[in-house]
């Protein structure tokens, strides 16, 4: 296991005020002090954002309780705190623990852009790669879910942090 002073830091997520699913607002201060593991998806996505969502509710069953779950929608016309929920009840999102947000285009881009995630103008166009933030909001880490160590290397990096 690393501890926190051997991880990287790559920057600082940006501060944001969006919609969560429930239809309250969530900002970046309702996540200090916790670990957090961020991800960017879209719920008519029909190839990898399904896959994602798959492993954020694996995740969400192996990690301590202690870490939260963000998915950030990249199609906010059409997903709507609404919507957002629905999905979230289709992947046994825990509620308080796994947020679905929603938001201004612009504002999810500049969250993306934070986070060094490309984000084109087409939902299509999203990164597929988790990323760990620390109780400060300092970005971590990235892991790919393809790379089979994937889950491994999490858990350690989350248990380095805590």
């Amino acid at each position: 296991m690393r501890d926190a002073s051997q991880l990287p830091v790559y920057g600082t997520a940006a501060d944001f005020t969006l919609t969560e699913s429930s239809g309250k607002i969530m900002t970046r201060g309702d996540l200090l002090n916790t670990v957090w593991l961020a991800d960017f998806i879209f719920t008519s996505c029909g190839g990898q954002c399904p896959r994602m969502s798959l492993e954020m509710a694996r995740l969400q069953k192996t990690l301590p309780p202690g870490v939260r779950f963000v998915s950030f929608s990249v199609d906010p016309d059409r997903d709507t705190p609404e919507v957002l929920s629905q999905y979230a009840v289709r992947y046994g999102a825990e509620k308080g623990r796994w947020f679905f947000l929603t938001g201004p285009f612009e504002d999810i881009k500049r969250v993306a852009s934070s986070f060094y995630m490309k984000q084109g103008d087409d939902p299509n166009m999203h990164s597929t790669r988790f990323v760990l933030i620390d109780q400060g909001a300092q970005i971590r880490g990235y892991y790919d879910q393809t790379d089979p160590e994937f889950a491994a290397k999490l858990s350690r990096d989350v248990a380095g942090i805590l």
